[in-house]
């Protein structure tokens, strides 16, 4: 896939939820290091934000702004 021009605003959100997915994923861990959360509850949640984060800094790579 070709260079996508995404505005300023546009990467910038981009990279907020990058932000957001990282500490959702610290967030798993620290319940699931406490107990809190069932074993395959904890690895879907991880997963999901594993899968928020690739896919946004995906987006930021193939995008024309970094």
């Amino acid at each position: 896939m070709s260079n996508l021009p995404i505005p300023e605003d546009a990467a910038a959100c981009i990279r907020q939820l990058s932000t957001w997915a990282t500490r959702y994923a610290d967030l798993v861990d620290i319940l699931s290091g406490r107990g809190v959360l069932r074993e395959e509850t904890t690895e879907f949640m991880a997963s999901v934000a594993r899968a928020d984060i690739r896919d946004a800094e995906a987006l930021l790579a193939r995008s024309s702004v970094n």
